[in-house]
């Protein structure tokens, strides 16, 4: 049977009917009518004739009854043959053969974001010679982005044809998006939609390699029939996993434990370096060792590099009073079995903690790693132990303050919400940037004018000229559209003349770059979000790309080299997806069905290298109606080549900082700031590249949060600038605070959750001891060639490593009576 367009699929259930055929006459019908009793008794004895068999497979082998739970769609078997199939997720091949559809991460994905297709047929060649069955190779994939125009994401050739089937990627404009899987010739492969369980932004997402420790019941009460407020993905197979980093985007939180070590084994080095990079551009990782950590991180060293812990370490029994304490739990734990961990290095979660023999030990700690935040517990929250204690939940919780929550959303309703169509900062930022005066139409009031105005000249002009003074009343067939053309070509002169000269297409955009300096391997991000619009209608390239400057600023060969030195370079190519969707996150109506107003566009996407977990891609030909705008998220990571980041040091006694700092970025920083803690150091106005200030001590200090909300003492009284939340003008305000929203209170202050871009926030870095020094940048980061509707908000962080604080010798006897004095101690 042909295969039906996956837009017919999408169409309205309210869309008009086809018109029906010319009526026909009574002979007609009948003839009609026996035809098809023909064709039907001929059907029937040939069914009746002929043994019931199955689709053929190739040349042997058949499809078994055996259905699971997913979506209807169509599997194309061969070249030329398609089978309709009703809920289909995987089915079988003559009982010794599979073919499965993976989407996401077990199944569950978030609306808006990259999300990985995975298609494999498998076979045993036990039945059959099944052996020689292989299946198609997903070329591209076709859905619907969150405007309704279709799109097609062209994959980029396997590296391997003979290893197992690579994933596809594609961002799902929609909860009910179709989805289309093509081969390299283009013949369809599966047609049907997004199986599985998409989330939208103010659901968290946790992957649990292991044990789930109760997070899936986060929320959940049966009694009043509530659902969990935590989506978790459990892993069962290594082939759940994504091979790219994109794969990744969307996930908040990634849990491993000893109960997972069978799927941890079984990673390829494309998923393990995926895993890792995804916790360096900003992921978050909690690993619980226990008696059994060892034999984990001996099997997987990657993870004792991440979490900063030396495998090979001998047991010890921990205390677990600190836990009872920190939880404020009324029912006892026995003495846990633990890994040691580091004493120093990282943030002490559960402080307190020491062993039976009254030793001190760490219970559990987070280091910053790149960008990302990676939790490790030395006790096994996997254990029977912990399993029965009723407060592990809560351990859970308060270790991830904000994100496991089950009603941190729902502890303040969004002020203003009946003037507002968001509920999220990433709302705010979203209509901020798409708005372009230079493409306005003409302003409400003066088309009410004009519509005004041509009531009054019809009526009067009907009535006067028509009937008193011509007196032929059909004459009005002539006057009445001679005004509306001349009313309408005014309309159309104004509209032209008050938009100004069209200039072509133009862009707003807000980019922000990243860097983490705190360790010998530094890592770099780049987040850009633009909005782009034309005045008439139009199809635009936007494949992104990157500005000399910080092109340079990335070339780093493998050893550190420079890439002149190793003709290599550590840059990856930009990464391009649409950002945003109609819903409550960002505000607008959802949109049901394909837009057949527009053409379809397609984003070309290529591997970022032969051993890189990268994607690299942009849309090609996507088009824009007239004063039409969309937006884009583009994401570029690299490994920076900086400068002179050491320097800075803890000043003793003091919450404080001491030492020199240095301008480690190829460009200049302007109205820079220092942050160390609760405590701002405001620098000079232009910061410049390799500029080394000598003493922090000569910088004015204030209080971050002050200087974040704005506060001043006035009269006696401090007083802060509220925050409005229909603000839409001031760009670098709107970055500043998407860049700390947690040191600034958070929902408390914006009225606004911050899920959508809540990985920009890099507040939880300040409680790691680390300082950030952050600015505005006068060169552009992101390359386009658009006209600019205002000036890029360019913004660049770092975060630096701090020294602890030193306590200088003692003079020694000697010392004094030579130098009569004794030696002065720095501040």
């Amino acid at each position: 049977m042909p295969t039906p367009n996956f837009a017919s699929q999408a169409a309205s259930p309210n869309a008009p009917q086809a018109a029906a055929p010319p009526a026909q006459s009574l002979s007609s019908h009948r003839a009609s009518l026996l035809s098809c009793c023909v064709w039907l008794l001929a059907i029937g004895l040939a069914c009746t004739a002929a043994p019931a068999q199955q689709p053929s497979v190739g040349q042997s082998g058949t499809y078994s009854d055996r259905v699971d739970a997913g979506f209807r769609g169509e599997l194309r078997v061969g070249s030329n043959e398609i089978y309709e199939i009703d809920e289909i997720h995987t089915f079988g091949l003559s009982g010794t053969s599979s073919a499965e559809l993976r989407v996401g991460i077990n199944q569950i994905y978030r609306i808006g974001h990259w999300t990985g297709v995975r298609w494999t047929e498998v076979s045993s060649g036990n039945d059959g010679d099944l052996s020689s069955i292989s299946g198609p190779t997903v070329a591209a994939i076709e859905t619907l982005d969150p405007d309704g125009v279709r799109v097609r994401f062209e994959q980029p050739a396997p590296t391997d044809a003979s290893g197992p089937a690579p994933w596809s990627y594609a961002v799902p404009g929609s909860s009910t998006a179709p989805l289309r899987l093509l081969d390299s010739s283009g013949e369809p492969i599966w047609n049907g939609r997004f199986a599985g369980r998409p989330i939208e932004p103010s659901t968290p997402w946790v992957v649990v390699i292991g044990e789930p420790l109760g997070i899936e019941r986060i929320g959940q009460n049966e009694l009043l029939g509530r659902e969990a407020t935590v989506a978790v993905s459990t892993i069962e197979t290594a082939a759940d996993l994504p091979d790219r980093l994109a794969g990744w985007e969307g996930v908040d939180l990634l849990v491993i434990n000893p109960p997972g070590m069978p799927v941890l084994q079984t990673l390829d080095p494309g998923q393990i370096a995926a895993l890792t990079d995804w916790v360096r551009q900003g992921g978050r990782l909690l690993v619980s060792l226990g008696s059994d950590g060892a034999e984990m991180l001996s099997t997987s060293p990657w993870i004792a590099e991440l979490i900063g812990v030396q495998p090979g370490g001998a047991l010890i029994r921990l205390d677990p009073a600190a836990l009872e304490t920190y939880v404020a739990s009324s029912v006892p734990l026995p003495t846990l079995d633990g890994y040691p961990l580091p004493l120093e290095g990282g943030r002490t979660l559960i402080p307190g903690g020491r062993t039976t023999t009254r030793q001190p030990a760490r219970l559990a700690m987070e280091r910053i790693v790149g960008l990302g935040r990676v939790g490790v517990t030395a006790f096994g929250l996997h254990t029977a132990e912990l399993a029965a204690w009723p407060d592990r939940l809560t351990l859970i919780t308060r270790m991830h303050p904000g994100l496991l929550d089950a009603d941190t959303d729902r502890r303040r309703e969004v002020r203003i919400r009946s003037t507002v169509g968001y509920e999220d900062f990433a709302g705010q930022i979203h209509t901020a940037l798409d708005r372009f005066d230079s493409h306005r139409r003409l302003p409400f009031s003066i088309v009410s004018l004009i519509l005004l105005g041509l009531i009054a000249i019809v009526g009067p002009l009907d009535y006067l000229l028509v009937r008193r003074w011509v007196g032929k009343p059909l004459f009005g067939w002539i006057s009445f559209p001679v005004a509306i053309v001349s009313v309408s070509c005014l309309v159309i002169f104004l509209n032209g003349s008050w938009g100004g000269v069209d200039a072509g297409p133009r862009i707003g955009r807000i980019e922000i770059v990243d860097i983490g300096a705190t360790s010998d391997r530094p890592t770099a991000r780049v987040i850009g979000l633009t909005h782009l619009s034309s005045r008439p209608a139009t199809r635009i390239d936007f494949p992104g790309g990157v500005t000399e400057t910080w092109a340079a600023f990335a070339e780093v060969g493998p050893n550190g080299t420079a890439a002149s030195d190793s003709n290599e370079t550590g840059m990856s190519p930009t990464l391009t997806r649409t950002h945003g969707y109609p819903g409550a996150a960002f505000g607008g109506i959802t949109i049901a069905g394909e837009n057949l107003t527009l053409p379809p566009y397609r984003v070309a996407l290529a591997a970022g290298g032969e051993d890189d977990s990268s994607l690299a891609g942009g849309p090609l030909g996507f088009p824009l109606p007239p004063i039409g705008s969309k937006s884009w998220l583009t994401r570029w990571t690299f490994q920076p080549k900086l400068g002179p980041v050491e320097g800075l040091a803890q000043r003793r006694g003091s919450e404080l900082l001491a030492g020199s700092l240095t301008n480690p970025l190829p460009v200049d920083l302007l109205d820079a700031v220092l942050v160390y803690g609760n405590w701002s150091y405001l620098l000079p106005t232009r910061f410049r590249s390799g500029q080394r200030i000598e003493s922090v001590d000569s910088l004015r200090q204030k209080n971050f949060r002050w200087h974040l909300t704005k506060r001043e003492i006035a009269d006696n009284a401090s007083r802060l600038a509220a925050w409005d939340v229909e603000m839409h003008d001031d760009w670098q305000r709107l970055t500043e605070i998407l860049m700390f929203e947690s040191s600034v209170g958070g929902r408390d202050y914006t009225g606004l959750s911050n899920r959508a871009l809540g990985s920009l926030d890099m507040s939880h870095a300040l409680a790691h001891g680390h300082a950030i020094l952050y600015g505005r940048v006068a060169e552009k980061i992101l390359e386009d060639g658009f006209v600019q509707e205002r000036p890029t908000v360019s913004a660049a962080r770092v975060l630096l490593p701090v020294g602890p604080a030193v306590i200088p010798p003692l003079p020694t006897a000697s010392g004094s009576a030579a130098s009569g004095s004794a030696a002065a101690s720095p501040p």
